[in-house]
């Protein structure tokens, strides 16, 4: 399951970089790991009874194995939610299906190896969804601002150079630049 973290994590920010013409997704993860962030600082929660999460032998880019109190709310499967609604705006039908089945296997692992409690998932999934809502209501904003002032400079430019330019009164088509 953290190959398919990984995998995904690797996919996204690839296609982000290669393609994305907007700053959704790194508007939605900044709030969303911040908002991550306050929460563990605040909220402290036992080691689930029968706690099995240890080195598998392998690396992971998105996974830490080493024992920590990180439980609300899942980063994992928030980052899998806003990663499957990313494909999901590019229509990359693949890639929705294989982050998918990356929700589902890592919400059973994580249960059953008791690495989290079920609304810790829950919850990181719920989050993810909304701050990918949130990031693309203020992704657009952003974009639309940043659009009119091109706008408006582009329309002041236009005038400094009309502004630069005499007509002759007694032959219209006539112009003179200073």
């Amino acid at each position: 399951s953290s190959a398919m973290i990984d995998i995904v994590l690797i996919v996204l920010a690839a296609r982000w970089i290669l393609f994305s013409r907007t700053y959704r997704l790194l508007l939605t993860l900044l709030m969303f790991y911040a908002l991550r962030s306050f929460f563990q600082a605040i909220f402290f929660m036992r080691y689930p009874e029968g706690f099995l999460w240890d080195y598998p032998g392998f690396f992971s880019i998105a996974v830490e194995y080493f024992p920590k109190n990180d439980f609300f709310y899942s980063g994992h499967l928030g980052m899998l939610v806003i990663a499957l609604l990313e494909f999901r705006r590019d229509q990359a039908t693949f890639l929705q299906w294989f982050t998918g089945c990356g929700i589902v296997l890592n919400f059973i692992t994580l249960l059953t190896t008791r690495t989290h409690y079920s609304i810790d998932l829950i919850t990181g999934m719920i989050i993810g969804h909304y701050m990918y809502i949130i990031g693309e209501k203020i992704s657009n904003y952003l974009e639309k601002s940043q659009n009119e002032n091109c706008d408006r400079q582009k329309q002041i430019e236009e005038t400094e150079e009309h502004d630069h330019l005499v007509f002759d009164e007694e032959n219209p088509s006539k112009k003179y630049v200073f």
